[in-house]
């Protein structure tokens, strides 16, 4: 189905340094589709950008900034006492939510609540455990207490499934009707072909956002969106793959800037289900993997050899720890130790899901597995499938 909506206004390209142009709709292409709409346990591509646009966090990333900095949001400001085992929030006030409730700490609270609750499915309880007792000052002051000394907490508030829900809203009238304090509201949602969200006039920032409309067409090939791209049909693509680069080198209509940043293509194990439950069946995997080739046949001389961190090299927070080496012998022993001196059997499941050529790592590493004596069969599914049916489900899979 070709996305429909609205074409901007013609223009020519503004300087960098010119006003931002108000009004208009913004027309993106995304790999898939709303899977759910609870703001606190956001799936797909498509769930965490209505998520960031419907609403805000008490803070949030400096994304591609030198430090990984961290920004008020909600929080006006916040500080530590002295052992780090008091955390005080100021929060921003005459701030409302899109059905009218004003945003107090009350809100704060019953987020916080049912995100530390296990039952919620929220990835962010383990961290929140931290948490040992949540005071209500006022209306416009949380303190968090802590268990132990904990300087990090401000940081997991600013990531995407901590978006701060009315305390006055059921979950399940948030699975159908969206109430954040974010820059849009939800307008309608046609599923398989668009996600249309409108500029919430009550935002608390009057100057923004600068467009009227954003649409969101879910594609899930990648070339229909370098297609759509090209031809004017969208005006921006929320991921580009390797094999799209040189049909937009090529094109009049685009031009390719190179940017470092945190995406990497990831192999998840399941630590709890055989036969990834053995260390040693995890760590012969990755002595079997050779990421130096796939490097090089992949990416291509672009990006990065990544080493078993989910952090980029531009952030405060990394370390230069060198991942296990390639050394297939040495995997044959592994697997050998934990029992699988005869071959083993495993499926990795992948799909079309917006990553740096996922499907092509899955297939080389099956031929790399191969050596080390792992019989891996790939099972692609569709998008929807996938987050249906295996993420966070399957034993092993992108």
């Amino acid at each position: 189905v070709a996305p429909t909506a609205p074409a901007p206004a013609e223009a020519a390209a503004p300087a960098e340094s010119a006003a931002p142009q108000r009004g208009g709709t913004l027309r993106m292409a995304v790999p898939d589709d709303i899977q759910l709409l609870d703001p606190n346990l956001v799936i797909t591509t498509a769930d965490t950008l209505v998520q960031f646009a419907v609403y805000d966090r008490l803070a949030r990333n400096g994304e591609g900034e030198p430090g990984d900095p961290i920004y008020p949001e909600l929080a006006e400001s916040w500080e530590l006492n002295e052992d780090a085992t008091v955390q005080t929030f100021h929060l921003r006030q005459g701030v409302t939510f899109s059905h009218g409730t004003p945003f107090t700490a009350r809100d704060v609270e019953f987020t916080l609540q049912r995100l530390m609750d296990p039952a919620s499915g929220s990835t962010l309880a383990a961290v929140l455990s931290a948490i040992q007792d949540i005071e209500l000052v006022d209306d416009a002051t949380i303190r968090l207490h802590f268990s132990a000394p904990n300087v990090a907490l401000a940081y997991s508030l600013a990531e995407s499934g901590a978006a701060i829900i009315p305390h006055d809203r059921t979950v399940e009238q948030l699975l159908t009707e969206p109430a954040g304090t974010g820059p849009f509201i939800l307008g309608e949602h046609t599923p398989g072909e668009r996600i249309v969200l409108r500029r919430n006039e009550a935002y608390r920032d009057a100057e923004r956002p600068y467009v009227d409309e954003l649409y969101l067409f879910p594609l899930a090939e990648p070339a229909a969106q370098v297609a759509a791209l090209t031809s004017g049909t969208v005006d921006l693509v929320y991921q580009i793959t390797q094999e799209s680069l040189p049909m937009l080198e090529s094109a009049t209509t685009t031009q390719v800037y190179e940017h470092v940043r945190g995406s990497y293509p990831l192999l998840v194990m399941n630590v709890t289900a055989k036969p990834f439950d053995d260390l040693r069946v995890r760590q012969a995997f990755k002595h079997a993997v050779d990421r130096v080739a796939l490097h090089a046949a992949l990416m291509q001389g672009r990006g990065a050899v990544g080493n078993d961190q989910p952090i980029v090299p531009n952030s405060r927070f990394w370390a230069d720890v060198p991942a296990l080496a390639y050394d297939v012998d040495k995997a044959k022993q592994l697997l050998a130790e934990a029992g699988y001196a005869d071959g083993l059997e495993v499926t990795l499941v992948t799909a079309d899901i917006g990553g740096p050529r996922l499907n092509d790592v899955a297939v080389a590493v099956q031929e790399m597995l191969k050596a080390a004596g792992v019989n891996l069969t790939v099972d692609k599914v569709t998008p929807d499938s996938f987050w249906a049916e295996q993420y966070m489900q399957a034993p092993f899979f992108v």
